[in-house]
């Protein structure tokens, strides 16, 4: 019954078979939509390790400040000594392929390859080294901007700009 004909043996086999028939579209469906997540996943940087390593899923996510965070980083930069250690080629293409894939730049990734063994130390290198610019989305701090904000000027906002600038009394001057 192993051979997947069980449903011929069924009370009514034509059913049984529409039955198994639907099962394995829907099985095909689910299939297809995991692939395309996946992908989908993948082109947004999200990296996947085929059930490897679990240990991302389960760490602790630290949030803090902007000032605690930059005190932080500021830290290790300063007092962390990167050991220059030497990866393989063929892990090194790995482990650049894996990064570009993620969304870094291919010069950032290079260079963190030069000070680490593994996957796992050349992302925190980046994670430490990388401009937040630069950074890809994933990696970013949940409430992460860019200070930068571009505002459109209309009629009212310049009208009250203008006509906050009238009403501020002119810079006193004093003759000695």
């Amino acid at each position: 019954m192993q051979s997947g004909n069980e449903w011929k043996y069924e009370a009514d086999p034509f059913l049984a078979k529409r039955q198994r028939e639907a099962k394995l579209k829907q099985l095909e469906i689910k299939k297809a939509e995991a692939e395309a997540k996946k992908k989908a996943d993948e082109e947004r940087g999200y990296v996947y390790n085929d059930g490897k390593d679990k240990k991302w899923e389960s760490s602790p996510i630290v949030e803090m400040n902007l000032s605690s965070r930059r005190l932080v980083e500021r830290v290790i930069r300063n007092n962390y000594k990167w050991p220059r250690q030497f990866m393989s080629a063929a892990l090194k293409n790995e482990v650049v392929e894996r990064l570009l894939k993620s969304g870094f730049r291919k010069g950032h990734v290079e260079e963190a390859c030069e000070f680490s063994k593994d996957l796992e130390e050349a992302l925190e290198w980046l994670l430490i080294y990388v401009p937040e610019d630069d950074l890809p989305p994933r990696f970013l701090p949940r409430d992460y901007s860019t200070g930068v904000s571009l505002v459109t000027p209309s009629q009212e906002s310049l009208a009250l700009e203008y006509a906050a600038e009238r009403t501020t009394p002119p810079p006193v001057t004093c003759l000695v």
